[in-house]
């Protein structure tokens, strides 16, 4: 769906854009980067990238921004790390909040088809590059590419340029027809060993049993919207021992065939104590084992939880 310009700018003041981004190295380990002409970090060296489109995956974003902003041939492809930064607009004066899932690339370097949003490009080393560099971002992926060391790159204050999540209606629907929506899910557990499940009662996923979560908002990091989530949809504020176990693409096509396209972190936490309060989107809960949950008619996801598949190394990157 195509966004007028007027909206999208109101988009990338108020709503978190998620994008794929690309650290391309060629044979010798020189690291590709641009000088953009375009906002943010216009004329600043920075590595390929753009925002997901609606409907496709992360890695389907990757092979396309590769070939359209790059024109490389890619014969190592491989999924790197997402990370949260924000970004100026130096032009308009303002952050843009980003979720980007970088991707490492190994081409055979040379020549380069940079696309109208570039002036030039250039191959060198993450050490040289460094002299050039100030956006603490890009230096984190040319200092610690080989580590992964989880990092976030969100500037303090942000939430209040986004008007505390406000989004007008006629925005949001705009956002759900055309963009991906960055969320958060939980997969939460109690002394016992028992994982809670909500059963929802709107789209996407309605009527079925699912873990808490839900979008992640303007300015604010994805862990911090995973301890709101529980506490606002739940009732539960003292959860603890939250760790990020994968990042997931939903696609869910709606009874009107509008498709929404969830980018979710999903962490697993822990209960200290408290009763769940559900709040108005969920109409039943209920703490169960794994391999009681399992007699219940499941989406793939759930079921896949409940199986471990996501602790095992057979993670699916895509639900639909």
């Amino acid at each position: 769906m195509f966004i007028e310009q007027e909206d999208y700018n109101e988009i990338k003041r108020t709503f978190p854009i998620n994008a794929v981004e690309l650290l391309v190295f060629d044979k010798d380990n020189n690291v590709l980067m641009f000088k953009r002409l375009n906002e943010p970090a216009k004329d600043q060296w920075w590595i390929p990238g753009g925002r997901v489109l609606n409907g496709e995956s992360r890695k389907e974003a990757a092979k396309r921004l590769a070939k359209d902003e790059c024109g490389i041939t890619v014969f190592d492809f491989q999924q790197f790390e997402t990370l949260e930064y924000s970004v100026k607009n130096n032009t308009d004066n303002y952050y843009q909040h980003i979720i980007s899932t970088v991707y490492k690339i190994k081409t055979s370097g040379g020549e380069v088809e940079i696309d109208s949003q570039t002036s030039e490009y250039s191959w060198r080393s993450p050490s040289e590059w460094l002299k050039f560099i100030d956006d603490d971002f890009i230096k984190y992926l040319l200092i610690d590419f080989r580590k992964r060391t989880p990092a976030s790159f969100l500037r303090e204050g942000l939430r209040s340029q986004g008007v505390n999540g406000f989004i007008r209606p006629e925005l949001y629907d705009v956002i759900l027809r055309s963009l991906t929506v960055p969320c958060t899910d939980i997969i939460l557990s109690n002394a016992k060993g028992e994982i809670l499940l909500v059963k929802r009662k709107n789209e996407p996923a309605k009527n079925l049993w699912w873990v808490p979560g839900g979008r992640v908002l303007f300015g604010e990091k994805r862990i911090e919207a995973a301890e709101r989530k529980l506490r606002e949809e739940c009732g539960l504020p003292e959860c603890i021992n939250f760790k990020e176990i994968c990042n997931i693409d939903f696609i869910y096509t709606l009874s009107d065939k509008q498709i929404i396209h969830d980018i979710s972190l999903l962490f697993e936490a822990e209960i200290i104590t408290g009763n769940v309060i559900l709040d108005e989107q969920s109409s039943d809960y209920s703490w169960r084992s794994a391999s009681d949950w399992l007699n219940e008619d499941l989406h793939v996801f759930i079921r896949d939880i409940m199986k471990k598949k996501l602790y095992n190394g057979q993670i699916k990157e895509l639900y639909n």
